[in-house]
Formats: structure tokens, C-alpha cells, sequence
């Protein structure tokens, strides 16, 4: 999930929770524990949208960001 996160930041696309089932493997319901788990740990934040739950924004952390660039370009090599 959280790559799928980065690919879309790389490409200045906003992730909204309604759209983590479109662009990852899982079901919303999946997809909505695995953010809950990942905000808990401190690796994503929850822009919240107060008219509309589901149209908050998931962003990367600084930290994560920097985890998942350093992967791809280990992969990269």
C-alpha cells in the first residue's frame, strides 16, 4: 500500500481513502485497516476532509518517503 502511496505522489496524484481499493490489491474495508495500521505507526497522515471521510488525503511521511525512494533505488541498480 504504501508503494502504491509513493508511485502516486511521484506523479503529484493525491491518494483519498475512497480510492485505496482502486489502486491496491485490497478491498475498502482492507484498505481502510491497512491505513488505520500504517497512521498508527507513524508512517502515513491523514489529511481529513470534514464534510466527506472518505475523500481524506493519505501522505507519506517524510520518513517512509525516504524508506521507499532508497528501495527503488536499490532495485533500481
Amino acid at each position: 500500500m504504501a508503494q502504491a502511496i509513493y508511485s502516486r505522489e511521484q506523479n503529484d496524484m493525491p491518494t483519498t481513502l475512497r480510492l485505496l481499493h482502486q489502486v491496491t490489491p485490497l478491498t475498502q474495508p482492507q484498505a481502510l485497516k491497512a491505513v488505520a495500521e500504517l497512521e498508527k505507526s507513524q508512517m502515513v497522515v491523514l489529511q481529513r476532509e470534514a464534510n466527506d471521510v472518505l475523500a481524506s488525503s493519505i501522505i507519506l511521511t517524510d520518513e517512509m518517503r525516504s524508506q521507499l525512494s532508497s528501495a527503488q533505488q536499490k532495485s533500481a541498480a
